[in-house]
């Protein structure tokens, strides 16, 4: 066991970052690395991570690196530093331990990161971040000039880290997260190409969707028509023919096990997506007596609901297990455009030509909320992967953030030219993309306090 020199009576934890890479390597011993954990508190850091997180013995103040499937190379460990100044970047100290010959040489860098960017976002990228920073040993965070130096002890194969302050910053500083970054957005660059251009409608195509285990692609055209394809392929799969008139929105149920298409017609189609039979046919919506015409449908996220919007101002709540109408909902004063289930399933949103949006229980069919303010028809409405943010876009050329718990604006995002036709949150909910007659397509970062 190593234990470094400590001038301060004060105890102080020592934490070993140990690597044992198994018997039939030709390192043996103890190999790793040994910190004091107040040299960090001295300069104000906080060990708050290491990954894999599963090797970290916590109550023991021990860390075991995993190994590479060859069993024979010890997989890099990442360790992260905290500055206790609220907002500024961690360090990120990378930990090696390389067989050469017959000894263990050890190899260390450090780079810094957003406090944002998950551990194991970094630690799928480490070999990335390995490859920017090798060889630095300084970062600065803006507050700290920090270097990380690894002293070896006398006949033994650990080595304790110490960290030192410096005066003036290093010439270069990696940060991991935008480099992570500008990877990921060079991969998007090089990859996306035109795969395939997939024929055989023969009117427009006015919608498109994916099932959600990306195994199928389904199209509805002006054509009256469903087309099911294979995207790995490019392969037509099925025709689903049955509407008699434009097939407008279709979505999948999010177990992939149902196809829906609204039309023009007035109906709503629900079909097995693996054999293109035609399950139901979902009528109800009406307009002066004559079947109107369905502009939008949506599933709720555990599947067990479909919503229905319609010109004939109402949303229709369907069990797509039976096809029994569960509930019509009513309020609007023209017709649905767009219909949104939150990602909880709790709320069900609904965008209107009569300029509002409505906030619904889908559980009772309550009106929760009505949020006016638009001063044009809603087109598309979508709530963040988190359902904390609901946006609606507007013929007004705005889209407008909503808080759905509480029906407040917080946000009018205003830049396009023309009407918002689409809008999409990232997965992540950081980021709003939306897309306008005029053209472009804009992304919207989510303010802080969102």
């Amino acid at each position: 066991m190593l234990r470094p020199s400590i001038t301060s009576n004060a105890p102080r934890e020592v934490i070993y970052i140990k690597n044992d890479i198994g018997p039939n390597t030709q390192i043996s011993g103890q190999q790793g690395w040994a910190y004091d954990d107040g040299d960090f508190a001295d300069v104000d850091l906080e060990l708050v991570d290491v990954v894999p997180r599963s090797s970290w013995h916590e109550g023991r103040s021990v860390i075991i690196p995993t190994t590479e499937s060859d069993g024979s190379t010890v997989s890099p460990t990442l360790v992260r530093l905290r500055d206790d100044k609220e907002g500024s970047p961690d360090f990120i100290l990378i930990l090696e331990l390389k067989q050469q010959d017959t000894h263990v040489k050890a190899h260390h860098c450090v780079a810094i990161c957003s406090r944002d960017t998950p551990s194991e976002e970094l630690a799928g990228k480490l070999r990335e971040v390995i490859q920017k920073a090798a060889g630095r040993i300084i970062a600065s965070n803006g507050l700290l000039n920090l270097q990380l130096v690894l002293k070896p002890s006398a006949g033994q194969l650990m080595f304790t880290i110490r960290p030192e302050i410096m005066l003036c910053p290093p010439d270069v500083t990696v940060d991991a997260t935008i480099k992570l970054l500008l990877k990921e957005r060079a991969d998007a660059y090089a990859t996306w190409q035109l795969r395939r251009t997939l024929e055989g409608h023969k009117n427009w195509v006015q919608s498109v969707a994916f099932s959600h285990d990306s195994k199928l692609l389904a199209s509805g055209s002006y054509d009256n028509t469903v087309r099911l394809w294979d995207p790995a392929t490019g392969r037509l799969r099925q025709t689903l023919e049955g509407h008699k008139d434009q097939v407008q929105p279709v979505a999948f149920s999010h177990d992939s096990k149902l196809l829906a298409s609204g039309s023009r017609d007035g109906t709503v189609g629900l079909w097995d997506p693996a054999t293109g039979r035609l399950r139901r046919t979902l009528k109800g919506h009406k307009s002066w007596g004559h079947e109107s015409p369905v502009g939008s449908v949506a599933f709720s996220h555990d599947s067990k609901l479909l919503a229905s919007g319609s010109f004939d101002k109402t949303v229709r709540l369907w069990d797509p297990a039976t096809g029994q109408l569960r509930r019509t909902l009513e309020g609007h004063k023209s017709g649905v455009q767009s219909v949104a289930f939150s990602h909880d399933s709790k709320l069900l949103a609904s965008g209107s030509y009569d300029k509002t949006v409505r906030l619904w229980d889908p559980a009772t069919g309550w009106l929760r909320q009505t949020l006016e303010g638009h001063k044009d028809l809603v087109q598309p409405v979508a709530f963040s992967h988190n359902s904390k943010l609901l946006a609606s876009g507007s013929q007004d050329w705005t889209v407008w953030l909503w808080d759905p718990a509480m029906g407040q604006l917080r946000r009018t995002l205003e830049g396009h030219k023309s009407g918002v036709e689409s809008i999409a949150f990232s997965h992540d909910s950081k980021l709003l993309a939306s897309g306008s007659r005029d053209f472009t397509v804009q992304l919207w970062e989510q303010a802080v306090d969102a």
